[in-house]
């Protein structure tokens, strides 16, 4: 282990021998090999689109709310889900180009349709009676 350890970074040791599992009640954590032989557990949010690393037991996440532990789960889990990500913000492109194609289209129906009728303002509800106004009925 010695030898592997001193081959590869830290981040790439750690990620290679990261170990996933979850709680009873479903609560997703990651076991991260520490530089000491020990291990740090990284509990992860796996409600978004990418599972995100939320809080690690180590002394650095401790004081600065991030850690190395952190950032090598939250990598680990960006390079797994990539194509995830990349068909995600296709979607929502094509998305966003079909909602500007038919606001298009309806703005230039409501043109066609405004051009074509002429409203006469005068001749709208009773204006055009010839009854008298009355003040008190």
């Amino acid at each position: 282990m010695v030898a592997s350890f001193s081959t590869f970074t830290y981040a790439r040791y750690a990620e290679q021998f990261l170990q996933i599992d979850e709680t009873d009640d479903g609560h997703l954590f990651c076991d991260v090999p520490g530089q000491g032989g020990d291990t740090f557990r990284v509990w992860v949010n796996e409600e978004g689109l990418v599972p995100v690393a939320t809080s690690c037991r180590c002394q650095q996440f401790k004081h600065t709310h991030t850690c190395q532990h952190c950032q090598i789960v939250n990598n680990f889990y960006a390079r797994i889900y990539k194509t995830t990500v990349q068909k995600h913000q296709q979607k929502l492109a094509q998305q966003e180009a079909a909602k500007q194609e038919q606001l298009k289209r309806d703005q230039e129906k409501l043109a066609r349709i405004l051009s074509a009728q002429s409203v006469d303002v005068g001749k709208l509800g009773q204006l055009y009676t010839n009854q008298g106004f009355h003040l008190m009925r």
